[in-house]
């Protein structure tokens, strides 16, 4: 009897690890990946290139009317 409760006690905190561990996992995972073909990482030429070119342009963003 007691082995089993051991193996039980064992069994459902491995379980718990492994829900937990996913659901951290999953927290980190961002809502939107790409937007109209826009991803994260892109340089500002890609960006351009599917885009076209932006309302107003800077040095160190541009400005998009979607």
């Amino acid at each position: 009897m007691k082995t089993k409760l051991t193996f039980l006690a064992i069994f459902a905190f491995t379980f718990s690890c492994i829900v937990f561990a996913q659901a951290a996992a999953a927290a980190d995972t961002p809502v939107f990946t790409e937007y109209r073909g826009i991803k994260i990482g892109m340089t500002m030429d890609e960006v351009r290139a599917k885009l076209g070119g932006p309302k107003e342009k800077y040095d160190s963003e541009d400005d998009f009317e979607i």
